[in-house]
């Protein structure tokens, strides 16, 4: 009983953990992407083209696609 009692906190642990690196993981993301929209609307006018540029410049620095996704709304619906 003991030995579930500890995977199981040893799995919850984990999993906080996890969450807040997520969580950072998109705090650092989204700061990356505003910068980076600031820069490409200077140049682009076409919200279509500046999705495209930020969503191909994210990926490229390696995140995830549901995470661009969600915050490209979260910043094009703000401006």
């Amino acid at each position: 009983m003991d030995i579930y009692k500890i995977d199981i906190n040893k799995s919850i642990e984990i999993n906080e953990n996890e969450s807040e690196d997520l969580e950072e993981n998109l705090c650092t993301l989204k700061q990356l992407a505003e910068k980076r929209y600031r820069i490409v609307c200077k140049l682009e006018q076409d919200k279509k083209k500046i999705c495209k540029k930020l969503s191909d410049y994210l990926i490229r620095r390696g995140y995830n696609w549901k995470d661009i996704k969600k915050v490209l709304k979260e910043i094009i619906e703000y401006e």
